[in-house]
């Protein structure tokens, strides 16, 4: 096709040519998709990542929470009294005395990593934490040294405690299998 000197091309070449850019744009299109997907699969990656690694951080103070395996058999006997000094070294487990006052161990520092996670990630933690905190606060009230001293109040605040920091820990355990788990 000729107008006016100059020559326009067949039919064919605007075919090929108009394809040709459809291709460009078409791979201009796909590189750009893929590159957000890419990009919010790496978010969701690092994501999971620090979940994970707060998972495990509360998986290192469970495990030096170092409570007697026996409160699960104190808990279930029907009398017993124990002496000030028994008293002091089963707070002990979980209630760190600095002569000048008690603070708790390891359920601060889960505190504060179950604060920091994601609104719905918290929520699978923080009615066991709750519990864990009142109950421990209970325990600190206690005097260890008075005549008035309820054990079996001071042991069943100590179980409630041991019962959630079990449920935290399989919770825990539950969270970084499906976490782990690749599509």
């Amino acid at each position: 096709m000729i107008l006016t000197g100059i020559e326009w091309g067949s039919v064919a070449d605007w075919v090929s040519g108009g394809g040709a850019m459809l291709a460009i744009m078409s791979a201009v299109l796909i590189a750009d998709k893929t590159a957000k997907d890419n990009s919010e699969q790496a978010k969701k990656d690092r994501s999971t990542n620090l979940y994970v690694d707060d998972l495990r951080k509360i998986i290192g103070f469970l495990t030096r929470i170092n409570y007697d395996r026996n409160i699960d058999h104190l808990y279930k006997e029907a009398s017993f009294k124990f002496t000030p000094k028994e008293r002091e070294e089963i707070r002990g487990y979980f209630v760190k005395d600095t002569g000048a006052f008690l603070e708790m161990k390891a359920a601060p520092e889960i505190q504060t990593i179950i604060y920091g996670m994601a609104s719905e990630k918290r929520a699978n933690f923080q009615e066991d934490l709750d519990v864990i905190m009142s109950e421990l606060i209970k325990v600190m009230e206690m005097n260890v040294y008075s005549e008035s001293f309820n054990d079996r109040k001071f042991i069943d605040s100590l179980n409630k405690t041991v019962q959630r920091y079990k449920k935290m820990g399989e919770t825990v355990k539950n969270e970084i299998d499906d976490s782990s788990k690749f599509d």
